[in-house]
């Protein structure tokens, strides 16, 4: 049996170990070495490609966001239909929610800490939510978007914490965000 995806780069399989061993063990176990075991290299491998614990930080962040701009690229194709568009975001939150539980955690995580820099993917997140809430025809969409990206992160922060990994539905989600949107 063979698997046709591509094994990452050794870039991408460390900022990979590097977001499981925040989801477990916080920011303090996030080490050099640490990320050597975890991605199953040679001890200094780690260190050799990202030289400090920022390089390794800014790795680890750029990795969490091309994760769920992945998983999030369906839910920002504009459509014209506004019940539409706002069901597929709500599916994204709770996709990440149900099944990237972890990298949720460490993004909210590193937000905390390091707030200045998931200020741009934050906005370019928030832009793409503009974009798809005018393309549905909604008036002031700057200010909606404003308001739909606020709730997600904080049904997402509330459900990765203090519920537990339990989301909202998709269509209670919706609701919500369509009364949000007005």
């Amino acid at each position: 049996m063979t698997n046709d995806a591509p094994a990452p780069d050794r870039r991408t399989a460390l900022a990979d170990a590097s977001i499981d061993i925040v989801a477990e063990h916080g920011l303090r176990g996030l080490t050099h070495r640490a990320v050597d075991g975890a991605a199953g290299v040679p001890v200094g491998s780690t260190s050799n490609i990202f030289r400090s614990r920022a390089a390794l930080i800014e790795a680890l962040a750029e990795r969490i966001e091309a994760r769920e701009l992945s998983v999030a690229a369906s839910a920002l194709t504009p459509t014209e239909d506004l019940g539409e568009l706002l069901a597929r975001v709500a599916r994204f939150a709770v996709d990440l929610v149900v099944h990237h539980e972890d990298l949720v955690r460490v993004r909210f995580t590193l937000f905390v800490a390091w707030p200045e820099r998931f200020v741009p993917g934050h906005r370019r997140f928030r832009a793409a939510a503009q974009q798809g809430l005018a393309a549905a025809g909604v008036v002031d969409s700057e200010r909606a978007a404003e308001r739909v990206v606020d709730h997600l992160d904080g049904v997402m922060l509330h459900a990765v914490t203090v519920r537990g990994g339990q989301a909202p539905g998709v269509d209670e989600l919706t609701d919500a965000l369509r009364r949000l949107v007005g």
